[in-house]
């Protein structure tokens, strides 16, 4: 899944997104708030600003990720 699909399910409304494979994408700016990302692969993954609160980041793979601004209230 690219970050288009992403956005695209996200604004249907999905917020299960276990697993997903993001490596180097850019979400900055996105507001991906009670997103799962459970396990996901965010490698080098560009969330500068990105709205995250209440967000699942359980055993995410934040390695080289930018997190400059990003929200990152009440994660689970």
């Amino acid at each position: 899944m690219n970050v288009e699909e992403l956005l695209e399910q996200y604004a249907a409304g999905k917020r299960d997104f276990r697993e997903i494979n993001l490596v180097e994408a850019n979400l900055s700016g996105i507001d991906l708030s009670e997103i799962n990302l459970r396990r996901a692969n965010l490698y080098r993954a560009n969330l500068c600003g990105t709205e995250l609160s209440s967000a699942n980041l359980r055993e995410v793979n934040l390695i080289e990720a930018n997190l400059r601004e990003a929200n990152l209230r009440d994660l689970h």
